[in-house]
């Protein structure tokens, strides 16, 4: 399963109401720096026990000032709408799967 992209319009429904754990990673399309690979094999190695959403800051300053990304990539961990990790900078899949299990 591929992320999701998200959007003001659909964060409350993806990550607040999910049932599952969701790995947000909130992406600058302008920057050379991104954990979208990472992001994408966690999401496809998951099977279905996590869900993965991108976001990008630009297109989308609330929710970046809301949640208080000072920096890309960040990867917030939400589980019950409530943040409970947080990775900041670029990171590859290995890591990422390991902070996660």
């Amino acid at each position: 399963m591929s992320a999701i992209t998200l959007t003001e319009a659909n964060f409350e429904k993806e990550v607040n109401h999910s049932d599952l754990p969701v790995l947000v990673s909130y992406e600058d399309n302008r920057s050379p720096y991104t954990a979208a690979d990472a992001v994408d094999k966690v999401s496809e190695s998951m099977n279905g026990a996590l869900k993965c959403c991108k976001i990008n800051v630009n297109t989308n300053p609330t929710l970046a000032t809301k949640y208080q990304i000072r920096s890309v990539p960040t990867m917030l961990l939400f589980k019950h709408g409530k943040v409970t990790d947080t990775i900041v900078g670029k990171i590859n899949p290995e890591q990422l799967m390991k902070i996660l299990k």
